[in-house]
């Protein structure tokens, strides 16, 4: 089945959507790299980080909306459409959380704490997001003519993907749980740590969908 134009309008909604999130995952790395430089670790930073963080998940959110939209059009199962819409919700309900965690912390509203609750926020919502990946994928090779050969190189693509997700939103929450019973720089590096792991997930699930839209494009 070729891809209809309303569908290809859908499909940049998402490509852009992956954009900015992988845009704000290495935004998140790179202020958590900074951070951890620094002699004396500022909270500002991190509480930055954790406000791009939130940003990059609303993007998702956005992604996922569109697939969702394209999902109604299609008329496909009733499943599908709770599992995408409830991937969306959650990254809408994280991205906000985390943004206004980041907003308070920036304004010195206990940073100690807040900060490791964006970290373990940011950790449960990338692990239960996983499974939204790999529905989306499903959903596309069943929308989509798309040559064997290509469905299998797509969905290890995907399977990499969300593995690596899930095992960096496990490590994030651990990360964060100490950040809680540490003291003074202590909780701020295991947040950097936490924010950096994070980032790097991101980055790597946004280029994984990045990449197999515009395969999409091209087919």
């Amino acid at each position: 089945m070729a891809i209809t134009y309303d569908e290809k309008s859908a499909l940049r909604i998402e490509t852009g959507g992956s954009i900015v999130e992988g845009a704000g995952g290495i935004a998140v790395v790179v202020l958590a790299i900074i951070s951890l430089a620094e002699a004396v670790p500022s909270s500002a930073l991190i509480a930055i980080a954790v406000i791009v963080l939130g940003v990059a998940f609303l993007a998702e959110g956005g992604a996922i909306a569109a697939e969702f939209s394209r999902l109604l059009g299609a008329g496909t199962g009733t499943m599908s459409r709770i599992d995408l819409g409830g991937g969306m919700i959650l990254e809408w309900l994280g991205g906000v959380a985390l943004a206004a965690l980041g907003i308070l912390s920036l304004v010195g509203v206990v940073p100690g704490v807040l900060i490791p609750a964006a970290v373990i926020t940011g950790g449960a919502v990338l692990m239960l997001s996983s499974g939204t990946l790999v529905e989306m994928n499903e959903f596309r090779m069943r929308s989509t003519a798309f040559p064997e050969a290509y469905r299998g190189l797509l969905g290890a693509s995907v399977s990499g993907a969300v593995a690596i997700q899930v095992l960096a939103g496990a490590a994030a929450i651990v990360l964060g749980i100490l950040a809680f019973t540490g003291t003074g720089a202590g909780t701020l590096m295991f947040s950097q740590i936490g924010l950096l792991v994070l980032g790097s997930a991101l980055v790597i699930g946004a280029g994984t969908l990045t990449g197999n839209l515009i395969r999409m494009f091209r087919h």
